[in-house]
């Protein structure tokens, strides 16, 4: 999930990235421009309240703005980076080997759960219906389809929160490949849903 709220000044944006820092579920560097070009040409503030991979923010390099997560272990890796580079190749280092010696699923889920399931969707959309009636443009990224459109999300939506909506094409799911462990992925292309508070 995606989520930008935006304020006024002008957009930079940098050349798609050729390698990434974190594999993370949800990753939307291969897309991250196309969601930017969604964005408004002007805003004073960038804020990404679920960071994840950090593409999204990572592209539009904002002049002002502010990466957050609740995820306390994603933001110890964003801020060691910044701190101690050095510290994070070798935490990475020990990661891999841990997760090369043992049980790879065992040692993935140990670090990509981390309470999603107590996430509070209607909650979400109450906020973004606040910021939206003080004037703040949101962007949010939510899931759309899977099975190569086969299956639309249902999601309780409230009516006219959201000015556009956008499919994004996410290509092959990230999770299910780890699901599936090898298995054949032909049928399982995602898009998100690109939700807009905003015209522009």
């Amino acid at each position: 999930m995606q989520l930008s709220l935006f304020g006024e000044t002008q957009a930079r944006w940098r050349e798609p990235f050729t390698d990434q820092l974190l594999k993370w579920v949800g990753n939307k560097q291969r897309f991250a421009h196309e969601i930017v070009s969604y964005f408004p040409a002007q805003f004073g503030a960038y804020i990404e309240p679920f960071l994840g991979s950090g593409a999204v923010l990572g592209t539009l390099a904002p002049a002002r703005g502010i990466g957050a997560d609740a995820f306390g272990p994603l933001i110890e890796i964003w801020q060691t980076l910044r701190r101690d580079p050095e510290l994070l190749k070798r935490w990475y280092a020990e990661r891999w080997e841990a997760m090369m010696r043992g049980d790879k699923v065992e040692e993935y889920e140990r670090t990509i759960l981390y309470g999603a399931q107590d996430f509070d969707l209607e909650r979400l959309f109450e906020v973004i219906g606040q910021a939206k009636s003080r004037g703040v443009y949101v962007a949010l990224s939510i899931d759309g389809t899977k099975r190569s459109g086969d299956l639309v999300c249902d999601l309780p939506i409230p009516d006219g929160l959201f000015e556009r909506e956008i499919r994004v094409n996410c290509g092959r799911s990230m999770l299910k490949r780890f699901q599936m462990e090898g298995q054949e992925l032909a049928g399982e292309v995602v898009a998100d849903r690109l939700l807009l508070t905003y015209r522009e």
